[in-house]
Formats: C-alpha cells, structure tokens, sequence
C-alpha cells in the first residue's frame, strides 16, 4: 500500500530533510539512507489507533527534485493493523469453538452419559450449535475491519499531507531550524 504526494517546492533539500528528520525522529523514525536530494526514513510501525497516525507510514522516501518535493509513503503500519482487524476476530472465533467444543462435549458427554455430546443432540451434531455460539460474533468484523482499516489509511494519509504541508510552510515563512 504505497501514498506519494508531490508539492512544488523551490527551497534546498536541506531546509525540507530538517523539519522532516525533527518530525519523524520524534515519532521513532530512523533515517535509513541519506544523500544530498533524497532521504528515506524507516518507521516503527503503528500498534494501536491512539498513535501518531503518521506511524501508519513504514517507510517514507522524501526527495527534491525538479522544483518539486516528493514524499513517496509505504503504509506497512495501515497493512499490519488491516490484517489483524481480518484475522483476529475469525481466529479467535474458531479457536473458542475448539475449546468450548472439546471442552463442553466431553464434560456434558460424561455429565449425561452420552459418548460425546448433549441428550439432544448425541455425538458431533451439537458443534454446529456451538459453532453459531462462537462464530456468529465475529460476522460484523468482516464488515467493520475494513472500514476500520479504510479509517486508519485515510488519517495516516492526512498526516503525511500535514507533515509536507508543514515543510512548506516553514520554509516560506522564512522558519530556519537550528
């Protein structure tokens, strides 16, 4: 999942990498390659929706280039939480059907005298039952995940919008950081 944004911009690459390397340093990026028109950055990844959503960004390439700055965005922290909002419900759901399945036939199979099973259902035809029990909650995941996700993409998107804008910006209103 790739974000690149270009604005015009006519400053040196120096003025833009020092309030770039200021921003992401303080969000636990680390500069992974440096040349005199192009940086890349490598970002810790994003954990939770109560982080810094420009954390979504697992790695960031800025670079000047005919008059213009682009900001080249790899979203890894968007995947990563995407594929846990898809997975995890479904997992957990299965992994409860599992062990309510096991667990509840063999202790009922032994409370009732059936092999395995409830009086009224003997044997296996009592998972299906079980099966709704534990897997009917996870049906709105599969519609919330990836709205949620949708969500998550759109602020880290915003966010790498802020921090170009915000490089701009600073660099017209005559900002030099130290």
């Amino acid at each position: 999942m790739n974000y690149t944004r270009e604005i015009p911009y006519d400053g040196t690459p120096s003025d833009a990498f020092t309030p770039l390397l200021q921003t992401l340093s303080a969000n636990g990026f680390a500069v992974v390659e440096q040349e005199p028109k192009r940086m890349r950055f490598a970002g810790p990844g994003l954990n939770s929706t109560r982080q810094n959503p420009i954390r979504g960004v697992s790695e960031l390439v800025a670079e000047v280039r005919d008059g213009t700055l682009a900001l080249d965005a790899e979203l890894g922290g968007v995947e990563f939480l995407g594929r846990f909002l898809r997975i995890f419900p479904v997992a957990l759901g299965l992994f409860l059907l599992v062990v309510l399945g096991t667990s509840l036939g063999l202790v009922l199979g032994a409370q009732f005298g059936i092999g395995f099973g409830v009086p009224f259902a003997p044997g296996w035809m009592w998972l299906p039952f079980i099966g709704a029990i534990t897997l009917l909650p996870t049906l709105p995941w599969l519609f919330l995940g990836p709205m949620i996700t949708q969500s998550i993409r759109k602020k880290t998107e915003r966010a790498v919008d802020a921090l170009l804008t915000t490089v701009i910006a600073s660099n017209e209103n005559g900002i030099r950081p130290d």
